[in-house]
């Protein structure tokens, strides 16, 4: 197999990953149970909270899991719908909302 040869097949291999991985995501966020799923990860990860703290090795703690965070949601804006991203994201307030009673 030549060099070229070579880089054309893991090109394609790339290319199959990347669509694989778009129909994953797609897959997973059009339903409600993936959609909540999601938000459930985002707020385990601290997504919606600041990861400040004083004492700087549970600040690191915080901001290492506050990237996983970071990471669902930049695959998320990627691969999912905009529609699914606002539906998400909205999510959040609403919680907010009923926890302070304007609801």
């Amino acid at each position: 197999m030549t060099k070229e040869t070579n880089r054309e097949s893991v090109k394609t291999e790339q290319k199959r990953l990347e669509i694989e991985e778009a129909q994953d995501w797609e897959w997973f966020t059009s339903d409600e149970r993936g959609q909540r799923i999601i938000y459930a990860l985002l707020e385990r990860a601290g997504f919606f909270r600041s990861s400040f703290s004083t004492n700087a090795l549970s600040m690191a703690f915080t901001e290492g899991q506050r990237n996983e965070g970071l990471y669902v949601f930049a695959m998320l804006a990627k691969h999912a719908s905009p529609t699914v991203v606002t539906s998400i994201m909205t999510r959040k307030q609403k919680q907010e909302d009923r926890h302070d009673g304007n609801e």
